[in-house]
């Protein structure tokens, strides 16, 4: 949710997604929709002026804590909400 409405802020996007009707930018595989949540991690990119943000969704259950983790290692600087 948070991941749609930054894009939808940024301009990215003209409608937020929603997790129930499975029509997110982030959780695109058959297995996300139908469990409703990120499996994999996704990337996407926002720009407004000078300033060029990238937003990765990752998926926040344990049982996916190691793809969090590798995706983690590919930034500089980390937000985790």
């Amino acid at each position: 949710t948070l991941f749609e409405a930054l894009l939808h802020a940024g301009g990215v996007i003209q409608t937020p997604g929603s997790v129930e009707r499975g029509n997110t930018q982030s959780d695109t595989d058959a297995q996300e929709k139908a469990r409703g949540h990120s499996i994999d991690s996704c990337i996407a990119a926002i720009d407004r002026g000078d300033c060029h943000i990238n937003l990765i969704d990752t998926a926040g259950y344990d049982d996916f804590r190691g793809s969090t983790l590798f995706a983690f290692a590919a930034v500089e600087t980390v937000m985790v909400v």
